[in-house]
Order: structure tokens, then sequence, then C-alpha cells
């Protein structure tokens, strides 16, 4: 009985406090929403899922953010399209949270690590506004 207590408590204070207390919303974006503006609250989580190859070498790296405004949450995540298929391609997805007000860009660059001197096989960018 005192579990369904604890649970009914944490669930009325989810409702009361919003969303933010618990880790605010997720604003999700793909290839289709490169060039656009994203428009965040502190707390909320940008989640920007792209296709990607690794076992080709390249993969998504931050070029440019501002980390005041935005910090990556953990390390990207791939998901192959075709798990049974050694070497498929699939989504690449990066997290980031909003900690502060402000503006940044997000750019994305799709590239292998060790060519240093090369420019990126792609660029996905975002302008991102935390309120």
């Amino acid at each position: 009985m005192k579990t369904h207590r604890w649970l009914a408590l944490v669930w009325a204070l989810g409702l009361a406090t919003g969303s933010a207390a618990f880790g605010g919303e997720t604003v999700c974006v793909t290839e289709k929403d490169a060039g656009r503006k994203v428009s965040l609250k502190v707390g909320e989580t940008l989640e920007v899922t792209l296709a990607a190859n690794p076992t080709t070498g390249y993969n998504w790296f931050v070029g440019v953010m501002k980390t005041g405004v935005l910090k990556q949450e953990g390390e990207r995540a791939f998901k192959s399209d075709a798990p049974d298929r050694m070497g498929a391609g699939g989504k690449t997805t990066l997290r980031f949270r909003a900690v502060a007000a402000g503006e940044t860009e997000l750019k994305l660059h799709y590239k292998r690590p060790w060519e240093k001197k090369e420019p990126p096989d792609e660029t996905f960018k975002v302008k991102v506004t935390v309120k």
C-alpha cells in the first residue's frame, strides 16, 4: 500500500511541476529539418537523428555549438536499418540539453575522425533558440 501512495505522489508532483522537473520535453529533428530554426526551453532536449553508416568510418561529430546554451548528453547512438546484415547503414542519434537561454547554431559534420584536413562529407545545421 505504501508503494502505491509513493507512486501517486510522484505522479502528482509531475503534474503539478510540469515535465521540466523530470527532464523536460524532447524536440526531435532529422535531415528534413536542416537549416530550420528550433526553439527550446531550458531543460528540454534536442534529439538529432541522421542517416549514417559507422562501419565505413564515417560518423556525426559536433562542429559548432555554444556549450553555454546546449550541452551534448551522452554518446551518439547508432541503430542499424538491417541488424541482420553486417555493414548495413542506419540512423545515428545525438542528444543535446538546453542549459541556458540564448542562441546557437548547431552544426554537425559527417566525417572520418582521422581525416583531419579533409572537409566533412556532409554537414547538418539548425539554429537553436533557448528561452
